[in-house]
């Protein structure tokens, strides 16, 4: 007999690393008054997240990113 399937466990996360994720706000604050742009808190949001997931495995913000990304989303 075939066995159902069993359910997939979403896979173990690290804890948020706060200082990673304040630095990203700050850049991205910083880069939007730079640029002059002001963005939807929800695309903010979404940029944050973008970027912690760009920086994450290097445990340091991509300053290059955030203002490429900036940019895109403005």
């Amino acid at each position: 007999r075939d066995m159902p399937p069993q359910p997939t466990q979403p896979l173990p996360r690290e804890p948020l690393n706060a200082q990673l994720l304040e630095g990203i706000l700050l850049a991205v604050q910083e880069e939007l008054r730079h640029a002059g742009l002001e963005l939807p808190l929800l695309k903010q949001s979404m940029l944050v997240v973008t970027l912690y997931e760009l920086s994450y495995e290097r445990k340091e913000v991509d300053r290059e990113a955030v203002t490429r990304l900036v940019k895109l989303a403005g």
